[in-house]
């Protein structure tokens, strides 16, 4: 748990800072391009992920082959 609110702390900051930049006219030739609308749409995703209850998964241990 302690990792999960490491991460969920650290996504929340670049988080944050994307979304500034985003609604900064300064940095519109940036924000304009596909790959950073690309970036923040998968740290909104991931962001959201990290915050449900996610299902503790019971795997078995890998194949050794």
């Amino acid at each position: 748990q302690v990792g999960r609110n490491y991460m969920r702390h650290l996504t929340a900051s670049v988080y944050a800072r994307f979304n500034r930049v985003n609604a900064s006219n300064e940095f519109k030739e940036l924000t304009s391009r596909p790959e950073f609308q690309t970036t923040l749409q998968l740290l909104t995703e991931y962001s959201a992920a990290l915050d449900a209850n996610p299902t503790i998964l019971r795997l078995p241990a890998p194949p050794t082959e």
